[in-house]
């Protein structure tokens, strides 16, 4: 049994990826061995529930530990230099997403990483219904990825560091990266409206309307074709319509829809339903040698791309727009 440490033991940590690593423990797929967090008061209650050992000092940690590989469940601002610490040490790892704060980081990790199996977590990419929408869409020529992506009373200073996931979704389900985008920025209320629209390399179309000062928050995804269609309502806390669903469209009628139940999840499993269970067990598989990731510094690089330009579009503080070659 591969044997995981896990740097990071605040709220998200804790609410989001903390249950779905104790019921990877429990079904004796990992061994969490380790948890290291600068409070002792968040490191100790964490071990805790995966009878693991609490460590404050990170290297202490590796040195008594020796880790097949580790999760770091941190802050942006805090990535960077623990992706550092694990290429440095040969240590496959699992970062939360975003895995830097800008792009020159990201460009430098990227070339830093070489081989050294790793995942960044962007979730949408392991959860079932983005699964599902795949699977239904496989080998369909696609028409285009539209994504509504609103919160509610988000006044982020960064909302990009959460808006990400809805320009790295769009991708996946368009099975391409955008190769150029027109990017608009709109101030609102304590934060900024942001439209992002471009094609793939192949030739599908992909739109955004990332809203995050809203009167409700959705994460709704159409993906289209001459004869599919399919629309997904994604599960992510505190989305207005939870447990989301899926459905198919074809010749105008509803063909099938699908919610929690019918990947065998309770609606409250938020991990299970977010994809965060799955990419825990996507790590532990890589670990084993019997997978390979497809969210890593490499995929990722374009969503860098972009949200870099926006937030430097946000910082001016005025309505702008601009177009972009994604490489």
């Amino acid at each position: 049994m591969k044997r995981i440490a896990v740097v990071g033991a605040g709220s998200w940590s804790r609410d989001m990826h903390l249950p779905a690593l104790r019921r990877l423990k429990d079904a004796g797929r990992a061994d969490y061995a380790a948890v290291c967090d600068l409070d002792p008061a968040k490191a100790e209650p964490y071990a805790g529930a995966l009878g693991a050992r609490a460590f404050t000092d990170l290297d202490a940690m590796l040195a008594a530990v020796r880790p097949d590989g580790v999760a770091l469940l941190v802050s942006e601002g805090a990535t960077p230099a623990l992706i550092e610490m694990c290429i440095r040490r040969g240590l496959p790892f699992i970062t939360e997403k975003p895995p830097a704060p800008d792009l020159a980081t990201h460009r430098r990790l990227l070339k830093k990483v070489g081989a050294l199996p790793h995942i960044v977590a962007f979730n949408r990419r392991h959860a079932p219904y983005v699964r599902q929408v795949l699977e239904w869409m496989r080998e369909v020529p696609l028409q285009g990825v539209f994504c509504d992506f609103s919160r509610h009373n988000r006044r982020d200073a960064d909302f990009g560091a959460t808006h990400v996931h809805g320009i790295d979704a769009v991708q996946c389900l368009a099975r391409g990266e955008f190769a150029e985008a027109r990017l608009e920025v709109a101030p609102v209320d304590g934060g900024a409206n942001v439209y992002v629209g471009g094609w793939t390399a192949s030739g599908v179309r992909l739109d955004l309307r990332i809203t995050p000062v809203t009167g409700s928050a959705r994460e709704h995804y159409t993906v289209i074709s001459a004869d599919r269609s399919v629309v997904m309502a994604y599960p992510q806390p505190p989305m207005i319509d939870l447990p989301g669903f899926v459905e198919r469209h074809e010749r105008n009628r509803l063909v099938e829809r699908k919610s929690a139940a019918d990947f065998g999840l309770a609606p409250d499993d938020l991990p299970g339903l977010g994809g965060i269970l799955r990419e825990h067990e996507l790590l532990v598989e890589m670990l084993e040698g019997s997978a390979t990731a497809w969210s890593t510094l490499a995929t990722s690089l374009p969503t860098q791309i972009i949200r870099d330009a926006l937030a430097g579009m946000a910082a001016a503080g005025t309505r702008a727009s601009r177009e972009i070659a994604v490489k």
